[in-house]
């Protein structure tokens, strides 16, 4: 079973870009990858091109493309507000900004705990709090 995510970036002007990835996407899958790995703009946003299948925990990632000859089709936002609650039209659960200022944030659905009602949690916080000998080993 799929727990379908989000991932993109936010540019300097305040628009979100980014796309859909299926597999893994709660904080201990996805978000930690993300931390460890993909933790620039010019990352995410080569990242983000293509509809994502996997992203692995080597930071590999399998895209949808590769599968099914998808073109190109990177997402956008007006701005973080509209990213974090556009749960909708792809049935995602997580959604993780990496805001202008280099920090991950991230959101759920249906987990209240993480619900974007002042937007979102800092990715890195969470992870401290939550899996703090992964996060002293990886990102730290």
């Amino acid at each position: 079973m799929a727990t379908r995510s989000l991932i993109a970036y936010e540019t300097q002007d305040g628009r979100v870009y980014g796309n859909y990835a299926h597999f893994d996407g709660y904080p201990e899958g996805v978000g930690k990858v993300l931390l460890q790995h993909w933790n620039t703009p010019e990352a995410v946003e080569a990242l983000t091109q293509y509809d994502m299948s996997s992203i692995h925990e080597d930071g590999s990632v399998e895209y949808w493309s590769e599968e099914c000859g998808f073109p190109e089709n990177q997402l956008s936002w007006g701005n973080a507000e509209e990213f974090f609650w556009d749960y909708d039209e792809l049935g995602t659960e997580f959604h993780y900004l990496l805001r202008a200022d280099g920090e991950w944030e991230f959101a759920s659905r249906w987990d209240e705990r993480f619900a974007p009602n002042d937007f979102a949690r800092y990715l890195g916080d969470w992870m401290e709090e939550n899996h703090q000998e992964w996060y002293e080993e990886n990102v730290l």
